[in-house]
């Protein structure tokens, strides 16, 4: 696997993490 595939899959992991955390935060605080 080269290093730009698996960067641009990190990304997106961290990504779908980030709005998955983000809507988690936001159902606790409303």
């Amino acid at each position: 696997m080269s290093e730009k595939k698996l960067f641009s899959a990190l990304q997106g992991a961290t990504f779908f993490i980030f709005v998955q955390a983000s809507s988690f935060i936001s159902a606790i605080i409303h």
